[in-house]
């Protein structure tokens, strides 16, 4: 397995192997953010805790010296998501959506189709768009 330098924002880069997983990093670099993370930004993608970072988009497309060259020698960035956060928001209903939509189909599989996450568009409050 190859090892990746990981990093959070302007702090210290943190040598793992790429098969460790985004909730393990965060462990090894900020133990606090790390409890309170819903999901992380690795390299700007959007990934649940439990991805490997080795199979992130842009580090697994890259192949060969190039990409165990790049890996080496700059750190990924990794941001927790948090709840407090408008992103830790909409992380927080996407998954009460999925749960809504799981607790629907276990009384009628046909109502499953109807379940699904609203979306907010718009400046005010209240201007929400999609399935009611």
């Amino acid at each position: 397995m190859s090892e990746i330098n990981v990093q959070l924002k302007d702090g210290a880069a943190v040598q793992v192997s790429s098969s460790t997983t985004v909730a393990e990093a965060l462990k090894r670099l900020d133990r606090d953010q790390a409890k309170h993370a819903l999901a992380a930004k690795v390299g700007g993608e959007e990934v649940d805790l439990t991805r490997q970072l080795g199979s992130v988009g842009h580090l697994r497309k890259r192949t060969g010296w190039l990409r165990d060259s790049l890996l080496r020698d700059s750190a990924v960035q990794i941001e927790p998501i948090l709840p407090e956060k408008p992103e830790g928001l909409e992380v927080l209903r996407h998954s009460t959506a999925h749960l809504l939509a799981a607790a629907a189909a276990s009384f009628d599989r046909a109502s499953a189709r109807g379940c699904g996450a609203r979306t907010f568009s718009g400046d005010e409050a209240g201007n929400w768009a999609g399935i009611a």
